[in-house]
């Protein structure tokens, strides 16, 4: 296997030869293509091909600057399976006007490489002395930066699979694409895998694909603990979302105490409440328009606002709070943690105001709760209301677009369900399991083998419900949506101890959106000239999603 190794350069070196990865890559391709190239570096070739335009510090994505591409020259490898690069003493001239060239769009830094050295199965890319110094002092506060990519050594190689839920085909940003069938292919592979970069912060995870084995995982919990930190790492901080992040016996505690806040009898007292602002904003944008952006002006406005009224909170800034969700679950390293840290400053003001101004409301029922008869500490309350205000910031919201989608690209389905609306209840079950949109990950608290991988303690693994509801053991023909599907087990809400708390509400949000939707706006279909953007991670998302009904 490889591994990929960025590492300071001696401060004594003055050349630096700036270069995207992608340009490393077809150097490599073309020199190999002439027998420069010893047959065992080919692999090599291929490795640097799956890195190219993305950044070797955050793995996002590489936005060059305008300019003359640099040319490379390669002197004659001294021995075998070992090559150098370096510039013609014309190009050394101009690298330092030139080398203020590749600037990442995530974390914004320039990467400058003066050689790269392939050896064995190692590749080196090295950094200019200025780039550390640059990283030291806004980063990491580290006078030599490392970052290194690899898999494992227990991880056998027949079991590495290039794939990542961020990176690979149909999971980028893309008009009219369909992530979900992009996954589906996994299917034709191994049950279980290794991937070596599955994760927002470019870890690497085990991949569950069936929907069994992530039944059986997910009902573990003593030995795939679900606490992460998914939130506070983002501060770098490591506490748990609360009762997400909880393993048993305190998960069972905290989930006791707010199960009765979301239960079915709870949601069904809601119904008349989440009907109301379903109609009242359709009418809106009926009585106004016939084509709409309809997860701005429907979809999230309609899902976050019956979150922000559990929350005690008035719509005025809705607007404000999706900018939020949307920067922490699909925004870049740096809009990622500002997010965070603004999402956490609201909660504790929410939780201060409540201390002294009760109302009834979720917050207020939090900052009085007790557990093992002491109150609440700042960091359980933490935990709690940062998951109850991410959780409605986005999936149900995402959810509707892609039902909305489905439905505009398929007038006789969308027929079928205004004719009859007593099929949407079972409709929307279908479409959960289509279009479910979050991946969980668990961690290994000790080594275990399971369905024949060699998992250790630590390792991450990855039970993605967009890949298990898609599996062709659990589900008769998987990527045929079928709106009249019964027993339909599937897990979009999670499954075990930590199956989604929410799950009743969202289910309720997305029957009534799609019932209102659809006795109130005529037949509607994807407005000519525009393309919904579809793009993977660690929620699947939409946007862009245009509907016409003139």
């Amino acid at each position: 296997m490889f591994w990929l190794k960025l590492n300071s350069w001696q401060s004594n070196q003055k050349n630096f030869l700036p270069a995207k990865s992608i340009k490393l890559a077809r150097t490599l391709e073309v020199l190999a293509g002439r027998q420069e190239l010893s047959a065992g570096t080919h692999s090599l070739v291929a490795a640097m091909e799956r890195m190219k335009s993305k950044c070797m510090f955050c793995l996002d994505l590489i936005l060059p600057e305008e300019r003359k591409p640099v040319k490379f020259r390669c002197r004659s490898a001294r021995r075998a399976m070992h090559l150098r690069i370096s510039t013609s003493a014309k190009t050394q001239r101009k690298s330092r006007a030139a080398r203020r060239s590749d600037r990442c769009i995530a974390c914004y830094r320039r990467v400058t490489l003066r050689k790269l050295v392939v050896w064995r199965s190692t590749i080196f890319l090295v950094s200019s002395a200025r780039k550390i110094r640059f990283r030291r002092r806004v980063f990491d506060g580290r006078r030599k930066a490392v970052v290194t990519i690899r898999v494992p050594e227990h991880v056998p190689p027949e079991m590495v699979k290039d794939f990542s839920l961020f990176t690979s085909p149909g999971m980028e940003r893309m008009p009219n694409g369909d992530p979900h069938a992009a996954v589906a292919c996994l299917h034709n592979g191994p049950r279980i895998f290794y991937s070596p970069c599955n994760t927002r912060d470019g870890r690497g995870t085990w991949v569950i694909t069936r929907a069994q084995d992530q039944r059986k995982l997910l009902q573990d919990t003593g030995t795939f603990s679900s606490h992460r930190s998914l939130f506070a790492s983002a501060l770098g901080e490591n506490w748990p979302l609360i009762p997400l992040e909880l393993d048993p016996p305190a998960h069972s505690v905290f989930r006791s105490l707010l199960n009765p806040l979301l239960s079915p009898k709870r949601i069904m007292e809601l119904e008349p409440a989440v009907r109301d602002r379903a109609i009242a904003l359709i009418s809106k944008i009926s009585a106004s328009s016939t084509s709409c952006d309809v997860l701005t002006d429907f979809a999230f406005p309609f899902a976050v606002s019956i979150f922000l009224r559990l929350l005690g909170l008035s719509d005025e800034r809705l607007e404000t709070f999706v900018g939020w969700g949307r920067d922490l679950l699909h925004g870049d390293g740096i809009r990622r943690t500002a997010a965070a840290r603004t999402i956490l400053a609201f909660i504790d003001e929410l939780a201060a105001m409540r201390r002294k101004q009760p109302a009834d409301d979720f917050m207020t029922f939090v900052v009085q709760a007790k557990v093992d008869d002491r109150a609440l500490r700042d960091e359980e309350i933490h935990g709690i209301g940062v998951l109850l205000f991410v959780a409605g910031l986005d999936t149900v919201a995402t959810a509707i677009g892609f039902d909305l989608a489905y439905l505009a690209r398929n007038p006789k389905e969308q027929e079928l369900l205004r004719s009859k609306p007593d099929r949407i209840v079972l409709a929307a079950e279908e479409l959960l399991r289509a279009y479910s949109t979050v991946q969980m990950i668990r961690v290994a608290t000790k080594d275990i083998n399971f369905e024949g991988a060699p998992i250790r303690k630590g390792d991450f693994v990855s039970c993605a419900t967009m890949i298990a509801n898609r599996d062709p053991a659990e589900f008769e023909h998987p990527n045929t949506i079928d709106l009249a599907r019964e027993d339909n087990r599937h897990t979009a809400f999670a499954y075990g101890p930590h199956r989604c708390l929410g799950s009743h509400l969202a289910r309720q949000e997305i029957v009534i959106a799609l019932e209102e939707w659809l006795s109130r706006i005529p037949d509607f279909r994807i407005k000519d000239g525009t393309a919904p953007i579809t793009y993977g991670g660690h929620v699947f998302g939409m946007e862009n999603l245009i509907l016409d009904w003139s």
